[in-house]
């Protein structure tokens, strides 16, 4: 946790072993994403996948690299940067708004964490945003 003016600023990694025959539930990542937002005013959320064991109680070893599913945008960066930029970037698909109309987040969704393009998406997205 960091103290800032405004609040107390609080980052957290959460990490999840499935199987290799098991579909990791990416499909509620909106919702969660959605909840976030409206309930714990989320500033930002990066989403990873990655080939690892299930066990997480036995030490880690690279396994390989992550890819980027999601990431998702608070109301506050959206609204420093521009609705209408943030919600325009130059890639293939356009982000999903959450939370209020007047001052959604927007969840952008790169895939399901299989595909190559997914941190070229993510790197296109940040560049964008940062551009204004």
């Amino acid at each position: 946790m960091t103290r800032t003016k405004a609040a107390v600023a609080e980052e957290i990694s959460l990490t999840v072993g499935y199987d290799a025959d098991e579909t990791p539930p990416i499909d509620v990542l909106e919702t969660l994403a959605d909840v976030l937002v409206g309930e714990h005013d989320l500033s930002a959320m990066l989403v990873t996948r990655r080939r690892a064991r299930r066990d997480l109680s036995v030490p880690s070893f690279i396994e390989g690299p992550p890819a980027a599913v999601s990431f998702t945008l608070g109301a506050p960066d959206v609204e420093a940067v521009g609705l209408t930029r943030a919600s325009r970037p130059p890639l293939p698909l356009r982000p999903t708004r959450l939370g209020p109309t007047g001052t959604p987040a927007l969840h952008h969704t790169f895939g399901d964490g299989t595909g190559t393009e997914a941190w070229n998406h993510l790197h296109t997205l940040m560049a964008h945003l940062r551009s204004t």
